[in-house]
């Protein structure tokens, strides 16, 4: 399996930093500080290689530093790929509104970026993801697939556009609606509503697969569970049918002024094995328990599937949990052949040939060098 180690990594004006260098890395690392010194930030750095709104969920504009806002910022980063150095740099130049992606030297495109670094990350965020409503658990399974099916994300987006553009022709002046045209996007919709459904049919068999491989490891320290999905799109067989179930939903998407029938409405369940509840009902800490599994099983397939380990970025990783499950987390990932980095207020770990800590205060924040790739 090919190796992806990170050996530096440096920030310029981004977020609170001024200009921070780390190096040093070792297997796990564990940063550690007090709240609001910029630990997330580290991490945040990482994914804005791979993501445009990154694991804060922002654009790349709300990443320059406040006290320099005309001076953009800057993350550079290099990646030991197996063998040889990998130098990324990423940004926003100042006066400049598109972000860069430079792989040494030379422009990349994000989703060849994503082939390189891929990353797998869990927020404080996603905690209590399952008792947000469907549409944001929908969205969280969505970017899973994402990983799995390049197409993907960029399928969703085009999908969405087009029923955004069919609904308002429906709700337009009746008399001067075209049904030629209508039935055009009709069409246009369903033949990537078909693609997304085969997508999701390959990332919800694949789970199933390495859930049953590394159950029983896994469900040593973490709940079992049963990940379900329920759509009224799931036993359409092909786009003459989809199209069909469209064309009967005019008057009613008309009515409510929304798209009533489609992939859009996937409703994504997980029950856990050992409550026999539903996770909405399960307490933060099971919750997180449960989500961390799921991570370590789309860990595994990708790991299968690309043979690169991806960079696995867990932000408050251990708060919510028992000294026990915070032990099973810590042993199991010791045994993964990731690049593993954790953040936290504090830690009770000794650093050794697999551990390393990084004490972020407000002098690491604060050098003045700032030059900015």
């Amino acid at each position: 399996m090919k190796t992806l180690f990170l050996k530096k990594l440096r920030l310029t004006h981004f977020r609170n930093t001024h200009h921070v260098v780390m190096d040093g890395f070792k297997h796990i690392n564990y940063i550690y500080g007090q709240n609001g010194v910029g630990k997330t930030n580290i991490l945040d750095a990482l994914t804005r290689f791979i993501s445009i709104t990154g694991l804060k969920n922002q654009s790349s504009k709300l990443c320059t530093n406040v006290k320099f806002p005309e001076n953009g910022w800057g993350v550079d980063c290099v990646f030991d790929m197996g063998g040889y150095d990998g130098h990324f740099t990423t940004g926003l130049l100042p006066k400049h509104n598109n972000r860069i992606i430079k792989y040494n030297g030379e422009k990349i495109t994000q989703d060849n970026v994503i082939k390189m670094i891929p990353c797998l990350w869990l927020t404080p965020v996603g905690d209590k993801i399952f008792t947000h409503d469907a549409a944001d658990i929908r969205t969280y399974f969505y970017d899973m697939m994402g990983l799995f099916c390049p197409d993907f994300s960029q399928k969703y987006a085009s999908y969405e556009r087009a029923c955004r553009q069919r609904l308002k022709i429906l709700t337009a002046d009746t008399a001067n609606i075209s049904h030629d045209w209508l039935s055009a996007i009709e069409h246009e919709i369903s033949v990537m509503a078909m693609d997304i459904i085969q997508m999701r049919r390959v990332f919800l068999n694949l789970f199933d697969i390495y859930q049953k491989q590394h159950s029983d490891i896994l469900s040593a320290g973490l709940p079992d569970f049963i990940l379900s999905m329920n759509c009224d799109t799931q036993n359409v067989v092909d786009i003459a049918e989809y199209q069909k179930k469209l064309h009967a939903m005019r008057l009613s998407d008309m009515g409510a002024k929304r798209t009533l029938f489609g992939v859009h409405r996937a409703k994504f369940s997980v029950f856990n094995l050992q409550k026999h509840i539903d996770i909405a009902f399960c307490s933060t800490g099971e919750q997180k328990a449960i989500l961390m599994f799921i991570l370590f099983i789309i860990n595994q397939a990708l790991m299968d599937l690309s043979n690169i380990p991806p960079v696995i970025l867990l932000d408050d990783a251990f708060a919510h949990f028992d000294t026990a499950r915070i032990h099973f987390l810590q042993d199991y990932m010791r045994h993964l052949p990731n690049h593993i980095f954790i953040t936290g207020t504090h830690f009770d770990i000794t650093p050794d040939d697999k551990n390393a800590l990084f004490h972020i205060h407000d002098d690491f924040i604060s050098a003045q060098n700032q030059t900015l790739f």
